[in-house]
């Protein structure tokens, strides 16, 4: 439990959220482990692999993000440094190879257009692997919208992103004793329960403490494997070199 005098000036997480790579297990019952797993995959399936364009919904851009920062230190992920833009050279080579054997429409690869349009494919069984937000997949799955034998995870070696929503309270508020009260429900067994069941959000406590059936789903998610990048107006140059250099390819 928090207490004001402890947690006054910070934020405490309460919900986490991540991109995953989402797949039919009854069309893919062994996916990818890795990334050289996952490119060849991609190599040895023509057109069963997707992602949306990354300036229009975060699982694109946290999967390219994530093909150029697997090859840079640690340091990079939460620097603004121009110099990092210098090095992106081995991602995009790594995106320009799998790129051929990407979905097609027509003849040509698209890339489809946010986040919905990239889980569309996969709805429609025009794909079976894509890199989708961990709440909007489960949210699809709960509406049956998308099959029950869809199934979820992260790349052993380098996890797409993730991130946490955070409760605080002001310094100049009123009723502080209450409001802690609240955040201190919240992170608690029964309110992570609600967070999961009502928001499809990714535990912050361990999943063991929280009794529902839906904590089967966010098996293997775990917040301490969460890669989290936050890079400024980089993000502006990576989807700009993305738009000529992969987006142009056709």
């Amino acid at each position: 439990m928090i207490t004001p005098s402890v947690y006054a000036e910070k934020f405490v997480p309460y919900r986490g959220t991540t991109v995953v790579l989402a797949y039919d297990s009854e069309r893919l019952p062994e996916p990818p482990k890795d990334w050289d797993e996952l490119e060849a995959y991609v190599a040895a399936n023509p057109g069963r692999f997707a992602y949306n364009s990354p300036s229009t919904g975060g699982a694109g851009s946290g999967f390219v993000r994530t093909a150029l920062y697997k090859f840079l230190p640690e340091e990079s992920y939460m620097s603004n440094d121009p110099k990092w833009a210098e090095q992106y050279d081995q991602g995009f080579e790594l995106l320009a190879r799998i790129h051929p054997n990407l979905y097609k429409s027509g003849g040509k690869v698209v890339y489809p257009n946010k986040n919905q349009g990239t889980l569309d494919l996969l709805i429609n069984k025009e794909v079976d692997l894509i890199p989708a937000w961990a709440d909007q997949t489960l949210t699809n799955i709960a509406s049956g919208t998308l099959p029950a034998t869809t199934k979820m995870y992260q790349l052993e070696d380098y996890a797409l992103g993730g991130t946490d929503v955070v409760l605080a309270v002001p310094s100049i508020g009123v009723g502080a004793d209450a409001a802690y009260d609240f955040i201190n429900y919240v992170i608690s067994p029964e309110g992570q329960k609600k967070c999961l069941e009502l928001m499809f959000a990714i535990p912050v406590i361990d999943v063991a403490s929280i009794d529902s059936d839906a904590a089967v789903m966010i098996e293997g998610l775990d917040l301490s494997s969460f890669e989290v990048f936050s890079v400024g107006s980089l993000g502006d140059e990576i989807n700009k070199r993305w738009d000529s250099d992969i987006a142009t390819l056709n």
